[in-house]
């Protein structure tokens, strides 16, 4: 019987590590595996509770040494011959383990990922995207569990290390985690050195789980955040092409004002008469938002117009968004909250017109290598400057 070794790198929450693995003893059945609690010197009660139980196997960092060493320390006592990393703010709802061993039944799989669910059973994570610009993102965040597109196992490019099976001996072949990447892009690297080998990457929806991380974007910049950025980009970015698998899929990408990627649904044909039905069930219907925040305001329900706004920036973030948004605010005399909005709004415009010289030297450059596949998405940017 194949037995799988969890990982699990902690470093403090010691509640939601007990929760974690509580739903792994409460789900999984009928499988052989081992839990390894692998503690990046955490000084909450996780160093006490841990050493005290034999049925985990527990190491200690010395000192903290961050994701990748961590995860390299769990692997080096794993007895298994799947690896599974798994986060400890990860909740089990099913057993997961009978389906990633499937997975790797498949031909040439070396790595297997997750559909990852947010409390309100919308999407975090349905395999890492790849834009044209090779700016990485989460495959349709924020969309519902359900959303078709989402349900389909796939070989992808990249899955998140929050939960990812390999192979033991192909782990180690490939030189484990890299650790000069610090709490960041060790799994994209990990993914990039498995696909380099011509052994795949799948994505299994089958394989679902609930992810309790912070959906506020967090936009302070560490300086690690700008090494692992470096390394990666120099490394691979010249190596990966962008995922236009979603072309096939009825999606397109399109640059908001400052040149950021995002996605479309080509050629939507809206079905259904309720709004508020249409706009959970296809998060890109952007017309259907406009039409049923323009009926709430009608009925001067301004709080839940202002929810669909967020929610609409939240998919297509572009200035004229924002202002509907400022508008909303006014409405419900929420100055301060208008004021913020407003100042996004001028630093919008602002970068805008710094960016229509890196946006033109961009097409320049991509004309020049005859990369008319990504320029076109530029040269629209330019024509509606």
């Amino acid at each position: 019987m194949t037995k799988i070794s969890i990982i699990i790198p902690v470093y403090n929450n010691f509640e939601l590590t007990l929760q974690c693995i509580n739903s792994i003893n409460r789900n999984c059945k009928d499988i052989s595996y081992e839990i390894i609690v692998s503690d990046d010197c955490s000084n909450d009660e996780t160093n006490k509770f841990f050493e005290s139980q034999n049925e985990i196997k527990y190491v200690r960092n010395k000192q903290n040494r961050g994701f990748a060493y961590t995860c390299n320390r769990g692997a080096e006592i794993a007895t298994g011959e799947i690896l599974l990393f798994l986060n400890n703010d990860i909740l089990l709802i099913n057993n997961i383990l009978p389906d990633i061993i499937d997975s790797f039944k498949k031909i040439n799989v070396g790595i297997v990922g997750a559909k990852l669910l947010y409390e309100d059973n919308t999407i975090q994570h349905a395999g890492v995207l790849i834009y044209p610009d090779k700016h990485v993102g989460h495959l349709f965040k924020n969309f519902p569990s359900d959303y078709p597109e989402a349900n389909k196992v796939r070989e992808v490019q990249a899955v998140t290390g929050a939960c990812l099976a390999i192979r033991k001996n192909l782990f180690l072949k490939i030189g484990k985690f890299d650790e000069s990447f610090i709490n960041g892009f060790e799994d994209l690297d990990l993914c990039f050195k498995v696909r380099k080998e011509g052994i795949k990457v799948l994505y299994n929806h089958d394989i679902s789980l609930y992810h309790f991380e912070e959906k506020t974007r967090n936009f302070i910049k560490k300086d690690s955040d700008i090494k692992n950025s470096k390394i990666i980009t120099e490394r691979w970015m010249d190596k990966v092409q962008p995922d236009y698998f979603l072309l096939d899929e009825g999606f397109d990408f399109k640059l908001n004002e400052l040149c950021e990627f995002y996605i479309i649904k080509k050629n939507f044909q809206h079905i259904e008469d309720d709004l508020f039905l249409a706009i959970e069930k296809e998060p890109l219907y952007f017309d259907g938002y406009k039409k049923l925040i323009s009926w709430l305001l009608d009925k001067k329900e301004f709080d839940l117009s202002e929810k669909i706004v967020k929610k609409l920036i939240r998919f297509e973030p572009i200035i004229d968004n924002f202002r509907i948004y400022e508008y909303i605010l006014n409405c419900k005399k929420d100055i301060n909250k208008a004021k913020q909005v407003i100042n996004i709004i001028e630093n919008f415009l602002q970068q805008k017109i710094e960016f229509k010289t890196k946006v033109e030297k961009i097409y320049k450059n991509l004309i020049e290598n005859n990369n008319y596949k990504i320029a076109k998405y530029y040269e629209e940017w330019l024509n509606n400057f």
